[in-house]
């Protein structure tokens, strides 16, 4: 069929909107084992798709070679399944080396998350082992990227506006967008425009089970318990607190006048209040 990406900036909730989503999918009177949420879609930085259709090791690629395969990666993908297929994505939508990022042909939509990018800089300072300060710079810097490593090839991310704004900007892009505030605050309402964007039949308890054995608390606990494939090595943990709001605690407040200033168009276009409040 054609893919539905799960489009976020990097510790924005994405893997959270994987869980609920596995949970509602299975619709089990248990939790989703966090190891099994990749049976639920793919990830378009994994590296076995590219080395499969390549019929090459990674280390046998560049960097220009892997981001010409993208779209018969994404092809792959999207004839993978008779129904759409969830692919996970952090590369904003973008050209990079000539290749559109994302393919539009076997593309069916997008459900982008979005987070406030104090907590996003909090977020990601822990999980790739930087200061805040570097953090908040990095958010700001157009060419930023995920590095490659053994399982992932490069990812193409852009600053923080650049990557939400890239989502924002195609007329073309049939489109949901949740935050993840709302994902805390007021989860019902928000997953449950999930369920009704994809086509899937609304029912309010298996909605509430879902939302139940994909919370913050839940998820916690699971990965205390068995651990997490995709937890960084400079973090403690992959889920750190899921909590909004946090950084007021940590955050020097020059480095939060910074973002406000670096993101202010886009934060107005979210309706994210600035540094003070």
């Amino acid at each position: 069929m054609a893919i539905l990406w799960l489009a976020s900036f990097p510790k924005s909730g994405n893997t959270w909107l994987r869980a609920f989503l596995a949970n509602y999918l299975a619709n089990q009177s248990e939790p989703i084992p966090l190891e099994t949420l990749r049976s639920f879609g793919y990830s378009d930085a994994h590296v076995w798709p590219y080395e499969r259709i390549a019929g090459k090791l990674k280390a046998d690629l560049n960097e220009a070679e892997v981001l010409r395969l993208r779209p018969q990666v994404h092809q792959y993908f999207a004839n993978s399944r008779p129904e759409h297929v969830l692919v996970k994505t952090h590369f904003a939508m973008a050209n990079a080396g000539g290749v559109d990022t994302i393919t539009r042909k076997v593309t069916h939509g997008a459900i982008c998350v979005v987070r406030n990018p104090w907590d996003v800089a909090m977020s990601y300072a822990d999980h790739y082992g930087t200061s805040i300060a570097d953090a908040v710079t990095a958010l700001a810097q157009p060419s930023l990227t995920i590095r490659a490593n053994d399982t992932n090839i490069r990812q193409y991310l852009g600053s923080w506006s650049d990557h939400v704004s890239s989502w924002h900007s195609v007329a073309w892009l049939k489109r949901l967008t949740i935050r993840y505030e709302d994902m805390i605050s007021k989860p019902t309402e928000t997953f449950a425009q999930v369920v009704r964007f994809m086509g899937l039949p609304l029912d309010l308890e298996r909605l509430g089970r879902a939302i139940t054995f994909s919370s913050f608390r839940m998820l916690q606990e699971q990965e205390v318990r068995d651990g997490f494939a995709e937890k960084s090595q400079h973090a403690e943990r992959f889920f750190r607190s899921g909590q909004a709001g946090g950084w007021r605690r940590e955050m020097p407040p020059d480095l939060a006048r910074k973002i406000a200033r670096d993101h202010a168009q886009v934060l107005r276009a979210l309706e994210y209040a600035g540094a003070e409040g």
